[in-house]
């Protein structure tokens, strides 16, 4: 898996200029290569992480300095999003689009939220 990819570092890319050797020097060698009936296809994968935990008992140590009780929700999602790009027959750039699979790496709140 590639590091993140965010938008200002393929900001360079321009449809019907940009070339595949210039893709690559820049932000590296794709993960998948596959050929469609348009030319060629590459793929980037790369993951997405969210974490979230809370402890609702902290503040409850100030009004019960005895007690110190833990009352800790957290959770997260870990997924893998794409950066997709297509070429023509002599390797420039179509186009290009970020294909993110938000639902995978989301929060879920659970158990107060249905999956």
């Amino acid at each position: 898996m590639n590091q993140p990819l965010a938008p200002q570092e393929v900001a360079f890319i321009v449809d019907g200029k940009t070339r595949l050797l210039e893709v690559v020097e820049r932000i590296g060698a794709p993960n998948q290569v596959l050929k469609s009936s348009h030319g060629v296809v590459t793929r980037y994968h790369f993951t997405d992480a969210k974490y979230f935990r809370a402890d609702y008992g902290w503040g409850l140590r100030f009004l019960i300095p005895f007690l110190t009780p833990d009352l800790i929700l957290g959770g997260g999602g870990f997924g893998t999003d794409v950066f997709q790009l297509t070429y023509d027959e002599r390797w420039i750039v179509r186009d290009h689009t970020f294909a993110l699979h938000a639902n995978s790496s989301e929060f879920r709140f659970w158990p107060f939220e249905d999956e």
